[in-house]
């Protein structure tokens, strides 16, 4: 007896890595995704103490025309700055959905061929099975017509 050989092993395996490789797709764009967010928080905050100073300082003492203009600055970049994470931070979202959309498809492919591979391996046992059983009648009618030719001989 043979044992089981799927005849599409090579295309599940292309699958597999396909699936594999769309996962560490998703992963990175995720890392790069938390990299955004964890900027744009690190900005958030920097503009809180920033507003912060600004208001303790103008509190204590007369308003500073120098001092004002380089904050103003100052604060136009740090916005400048947030919105463009928040559009990064969007953008990357649109790559996330597509990347587990790709990832759902190369998944449900491989478990098509998982299942196919399973299906397959039943129908071999269930063939074997009635093979052997096959097998085992023939041995024992074989040996049943040998035990009456014995006692025909005696």
């Amino acid at each position: 007896m043979s044992g089981f050989k799927f005849r599409m092993e090579s295309l599940l395996k292309m699958r597999k890595l396909k699936q594999e490789m769309f996962e560490r797709k998703l992963s990175k764009i995720l890392a790069e995704l938390m990299h955004y967010q964890n900027q744009l928080e690190s900005i958030e905050r920097q503009l809180s103490l920033h507003y912060d100073q600004i208001r303790s300082q103008n509190a204590e003492q007369e308003i500073n025309i120098d001092s004002a203009i380089a904050d103003r600055r100052y604060l136009n970049h740090l916005h400048t700055l947030r919105l463009s994470h928040r559009q990064m931070i969007g953008k990357i979202n649109e790559d996330v959905n597509l990347a587990r959309k790709q990832l759902a498809e190369a998944k449900k492919q491989t478990d098509i061929m998982k299942k196919l591979k399973e299906h397959m391996y039943k129908k071999f046992l269930a063939e074997m099975n009635k093979q052997e059983i096959k097998e085992n009648d023939d041995i024992v009618n074989a040996r049943y017509a040998a035990q009456i030719q014995k006692e025909k001989t005696s």
